[in-house]
Formats: structure tokens, C-alpha cells, sequence
């Protein structure tokens, strides 16, 4: 689906146009084979590259082919009424009178930038600029989200479950996956930043400043998150050890305080000829040798600890 959008300086209003004007956004996503061609052949774009959007696997990195930029991001999001986090690759690209995104799923974030009063699709670069720092924070927000819960069990390791381990792992996968897409932006910005590539004024350089300090703030949150997850599991380790040794010990004492009772019961169990069997005495003799090595054993393994 392709959708073009624009909101003039002077007008406030987002508007949806039926084809494309200049100084339009072109948001294109799930997109069949058709509608890539129809966008390659309209814009002059490099089919290659499009089609590297809609791959899932996709690392960002920047390239410029013909005099356009191609910008490829990862932009978090949620599944309606599932815990689920995971990223989805995103193609950022500007050319001279447009700019144009393309994603396998509709980038909704972006849609919610261009209600923003301070918001214009004629400006090409600092509409470029927002949605960069919008993907920053839906990231900083998952992982205020996610840190909120390793904080929770980092105070209550003794709490932890077998099904919380395995949340770990994922949280685990997830923020490395949030570190892959972080940490590449970051060299990303820094080219943008020289005003080789795309023309800046003052005023785009402090917000690309800005931009970098909010993606090298994640990336340490990312970092310091896999951490927290790694002592929490040494933690775990370390208390199911000590309640395993703990259960050890108490199964230990119990088998040799009842090892001798055990032996003596079994000895006089047989269906044979002992010594005083026939005596009258004989069993409450027995009850209490039982009862005195039990007393014994426990006395001595309380000396022990």
C-alpha cells in the first residue's frame, strides 16, 4: 500500500493526497511486487534497496545512489494484546523534493509525529530528523518497560520462577536485538552530522546532537540491562544451589539417623530363629536402642552444623 501525506506551514491540518505532490511524505508498506516497481519507476529509486526494506533481517546502514539517501533504521513496537517486543526494518529516503518511507508494517508512530503542531512534510530534513528521534523514543520507552521488570526481581531474586528464566532469555535476545539496531545508528548520525551528505542549518546540527546523546543513553540502558539479567541468574544459580545443598543435607540425615533403627527392625523382621526372640522384653529393649542412636546421630550432626 502507498499512502501520501502532506502538511504545509501554512495549513495545520494533515492532509491524505490520491497521488503524489511535491513536498509530500510517501509512506509505503506491505507492499507487493507491482507497487515496488510502480515506486522505483516513479521516484527513479534503486529497486535493490527496496527490496532490502521488506527483509526482516535487515541492519540499519546508510547509502547514497543517484543524488537520494537511503537510510535504513529498525523501529521497536509492541503486538496488540501481546507482550511480544520485537523490531521491523524501516527505509528512510530523501530526495530533492520528497520523502519517502517503506516498511513491512505501517510505521503508525509516524503518522502520530505529523498530527504535532511543530510537524511539516516540506521540511524535508527535519521531518527526517523527528521521525529518527521518534524510533529513539519507542525504544526508550520499551526499555523503561523492560528495565522496570528486571528491577522488580533484582530486589526479589528469592521470588524468581522457572518461567521467569525464561522471560530472561528473552528479554536477553531482545535487548541484544535493540543493541544491533542502536549501535550502528550511532555511526549513521555521526555522518549526518558533518553536512556532507544532507544540508544542514545550525538548528538540525544541536537536534542531531541531541539525537546521539539519546541513542548513546540507550545503548548503556541496553548494556546495563543485559547485565542486571546476567546477575539475576548467578543469583538464582547460586540460591537453588544452596536450597538444593540445604535438601541434601536434611535427606542425608534422615537416611543415617534411620540407617541403624532400620537395620535392627530388619534384623528382628526375619522369619528365623535370634537371639532373646522369645523374650518379653526383648521388643521394648529394641524400641529404645532405636530411639537412643537416633537421639545420638542427631546430637552429633547438630555438633557438625
Amino acid at each position: 500500500m502507498i499512502n501520501y501525506y502532506q502538511k504545509m506551514l501554512k495549513s495545520l491540518k494533515l492532509r491524505k493526497l490520491k497521488d503524489f505532490r511535491i513536498g509530500s511524505l510517501v509512506m509505503a508498506f506491505n507492499l507487493r511486487e507491482d507497487e515496488l516497481k510502480l515506486l522505483a519507476s516513479k521516484f527513479s529509486l534503486n529497486y535493490g534497496l527496496l527490496n532490502d526494506a521488506l527483509d526482516p533481517y535487515e541492519a540499519p546502514r546508510m547509502e547514497i545512489k543517484k543524488g537520494l539517501i537511503y537510510i535504513f533504521a529498525r523501529f521497536p513496537r509492541q503486538r496488540d494484546n501481546n507482550e511480544q517486543i520485537f523490531t521491523d526494518p524501516i527505509l528512510l529516503i530523501m530526495g530533492k523534493d520528497f520523502l519517502l518511507s517503506v516498511s513491512q508494517e505501517e510505521p503508525i508512530f509516524i503518522k502520530n509525529l505529523l498530527k504535532k503542531n511543530e510537524c511539516f512534510t516540506t521540511q524535508r530534513t527535519k521531518l527526517l530528523l523527528e521521525i529518527i528521534n521518534q524510533t529513539e523514543y519507542l525504544y526508550n520507552n520499551l526499555l523503561t518497560t523492560i528495565h522496570k521488570k528486571i528491577n522488580y526481581f533484582s530486589f526479589n531474586v528469592e521470588k524468581v520462577k522457572d518461567r521467569d528464566i525464561y522471560s530472561f532469555l528473552n528479554f536477553e535476545v531482545l535487548l541484544n536485538e535493540f543493541l544491533n539496531a542502536l549501535i550502528p545508528f550511532r555511526h549513521i548520525l555521526e555522518t549526518m552530522k558533518q553536512g556532507k551528505i544532507i544540508e544542514l542549518y545550525e538548528e538540525d546540527r544541536e537536534f542531531i546532537d541531541d539525537i546521539k546523546l539519546l541513542n548513546e543513553q540507550l545503548i548503556e540502558r541496553a548494556k546495563s540491562g543485559l547485565s542486571n539479567l546476567v546477575n539475576i541468574r548467578k543469583s538464582y544459580e547460586v540460591i537453588a544451589t544452596n536450597k538444593l545443598n540445604r535438601t541434601m543435607k536434611i535427606l542425608t540425615t534422615i537416611t543415617v539417623v534411620l540407617a541403624l533403627p532400620t537395620m535392627l527392625a530388619s534384623f528382628y523382621g526375619m522369619n528365623v530363629h535370634l537371639p532373646y526372640a522369645d523374650t518379653h522384653w526383648i521388643f521394648g529393649a529394641l524400641m529404645g536402642i532405636m530411639i537412643f542412636s537416633i537421639i545420638i546421630f542427631l546430637i552429633i550432626f547438630r555438633r557438625n552444623k
